[in-house]
C-alpha cells in the first residue's frame, strides 16, 4: 500500500507542476499579458513575460525590443495596451531614452501601438485618451 500511495503522490505532484508550468498568461508589475499575446509570443520563441520584466526593471535594450515586436490583429491590440502600461510605469524620460535611435518606420509602429493601447485599455482613466494628452514628450518624438 505504501508503494501505491507514494506513486500516487508523485503523480499528483507532477500533474500540479505541469499545470502551473503551462500558464497561458502572466502579470508583471501589474501589467497583464493576455493569453493571446502570451501564446503568439511563445510560438515565435519569445519569452514575452521575461522580456517585459526586464523592461519594467529599466533594461533599455528590453524596452526597445519589446516596443518593436511586430504583432497583427488582436495581438497588436494587446501589445499596444502593454506598451501604454509600460510607459506609465517607466515614465516618459526613461522610455524615450530607450527608443531614442529608432527609425521613422519604427516610430510609426510604436505610435500605432500606443494609439490602439489607449483605445483598448481596460482602465477607465486611459480609455480613449490621446497620445499627445497623456505622453506629450513621447508624442513629439514619434511625430518627428
Amino acid at each position: 500500500m505504501n508503494k501505491n500511495f507514494a506513486k500516487n503522490i508523485c503523480l499528483l505532484i507532477c500533474f500540479v507542476l505541469l499545470l502551473y508550468s503551462c500558464s497561458s498568461e502572466c502579470s508583471i508589475s501589474g501589467i497583464k499579458v493576455n493569453e493571446l499575446l502570451f501564446a503568439v509570443s511563445k510560438d515565435r520563441g519569445i519569452d514575452y513575460c521575461s522580456l517585459l520584466e526586464e523592461a519594467v526593471n529599466g533594461n533599455e535594450l528590453a524596452i526597445r525590443e519589446i516596443s518593436l515586436l511586430k504583432f497583427d490583429d488582436a495581438t497588436g491590440y494587446a501589445q499596444g495596451t502593454v506598451i501604454v502600461e509600460m510607459i506609465l510605469k517607466l515614465g516618459e524620460e526613461k522610455y524615450l531614452k530607450s527608443i531614442s535611435s529608432i527609425s521613422v518606420k519604427e516610430k510609426k509602429l510604436i505610435k500605432a501601438y500606443i494609439d490602439i493601447g489607449f483605445e483598448y485599455n481596460e482602465s477607465k482613466d486611459l480609455k480613449n485618451k490621446e497620445l499627445a494628452e497623456l505622453f506629450p514628450k513621447v508624442n513629439s518624438f514619434l511625430e518627428n
